[in-house]
């Protein structure tokens, strides 16, 4: 990507995708339909078949049929599904808790003060037991003491940090606040600590006192399996990103991973002033760095990462600006693709809930268009005619300034 596509796009597996490999697909500890090599084997063909739309220029074609309300905030829902990614307990501060009612409330409770949910079914002897194909979730339900967490308030400070560095226009501020508050969760004996004194804590403490750490890469090129497959803001003519982004897909299959693909935290990168290759090739000689450094990497908490993602949310707000609002045919498609890529976590299900909202909205100009090419009918305007006709109106109709 950096080096052809002269782009600051970083490239690594896809976390939405690899979650769906892991745990939809293959399944937890191969619990799925599908095995590991033939999802490898998956991914390997969906590579192959990216790289050839690719090559013979398709896929640029493709992404130039996308309605420019829905590019335009495209860039504005990814902000805000990163804003919302940042505000959860797992991958963020955790401000934001479930509710069985709203689906979401104020969370920041501390661990001690939450518990798991699972899906259960009461029989008529009254046995109560796990239902079927049913998972226990972790502790996302909160019962008391909101925003009494001592983690969620040190990601506060490291929020502030990064806000007043941006304020200031300091270079490396999303940098400076993840360093301060991964520094002081370091410190054991402490509320804040990401190695509390549970198993699971001790575990990762003598992960983390390695610090340098090699892994054996396995040769899973050899482990591909086809037996399984047949069972059961906006850049044109990008050729070569998008050639190398399907090469990515295949080189990551042979290295034992799901789908690799530009991920949205280069804005993060783009914001510090990144604006060509060498930007992600930085960013891949450090991922090389990271090979040896796991432990220490591993180590850096939620609640350090959380701030930035909501503030570089709130960076990727101002597309909203070029949407034309007094035009609903392009107002109601931008908002749905604004609100649905947080709402279902999913940047796929926003784009298409707007392209179809899009489409909708115009089937009627389009099909005027259509009787008019054809000469079957004459005389009939179309919504967007009746829109210019009416401003035309308002416009004749006005008083003249005194």
């Amino acid at each position: 990507m950096g080096t052809f596509a002269n782009l600051p796009l970083a490239l690594a597996p896809g976390m939405g995708t690899n979650a769906y490999f892991a745990y939809t697909v293959v399944g937890f500890h191969g619990s799925g339909s599908v095995s590991y090599q033939s999802a490898l084997g998956a991914v390997f063909i969906e590579g192959l078949i990216f790289l050839l739309i690719s090559a013979i220029g398709l896929r640029a074609k493709l992404a130039k049929l996308v309605p420019k309300p829905v590019r335009i905030s495209s860039s504005a829902g990814i902000g805000l599904f990163l804003a919302f990614i940042g505000l959860q307990k797992d991958q963020g501060i955790g401000l934001i808790g479930y509710s069985s009612s709203t689906l979401v409330t104020l969370g920041a409770c501390p661990t001690s003060s939450r518990a798991s949910l699972a899906p259960v079914v009461t029989s008529a002897n009254g046995t109560v037991s796990l239902l079927p194909g049913g998972t226990v979730s972790g502790d996302i339900l909160c019962l008391h003491h909101r925003m009494q967490s001592p983690t969620f308030w040190l990601g506060v400070v490291g929020f502030v940090i990064i806000a007043y560095c941006l304020v200031k226009n300091i270079k490396g501020a999303m940098i400076y606040g993840i360093v301060f508050v991964t520094a002081v969760s370091w410190f054991r004996h402490s509320n804040v600590t990401v190695f509390p004194h549970t198993p699971a804590g001790d575990s990762a403490y003598k992960y983390f006192k390695k610090v340098i750490d090699v892994h054996v890469i396995k040769d899973t090129a050899g482990a591909l399996s086809f037996k399984s497959i047949g069972k059961g803001h906006f850049w044109e003519a990008l050729y070569f990103a998008f050639m190398s982004d399907a090469s990515a897909i295949v080189v990551g299959s042979l290295l034992g991973t799901s789908s690799v693909t530009a991920f949205i935290e280069s804005s993060t990168g783009i914001r510090e002033g990144g604006r060509t290759g060498l930007t992600a090739l930085t960013v891949a000689g450090y991922f090389l760095l990271a090979f040896f450094f796991t432990p220490l990497l591993a180590s850096i908490p939620a609640w350090a990462v959380g701030p930035p993602l909501i503030l570089v949310g709130v960076l990727m707000m101002r597309s909203v600006v070029e949407i034309n609002w007094d035009d609903m045919r392009e107002a109601i498609p931008a908002f749905v693709t604004l609100i649905l890529m947080p709402l279902t976590y999913s940047i796929a299900y926003g784009l298409i809930g707007g392209i179809g909202t899009y489409i909708v909205l115009h089937l009627w100009d389009w099909g005027v268009g259509a009787l008019r090419e054809f000469g079957i009918v004459k005389g009939v305007k179309s919504n967007s005619e009746v829109v210019n006709t009416q401003v035309s109106r308002d416009e004749t109709t006005k008083p003249f300034d005194v």
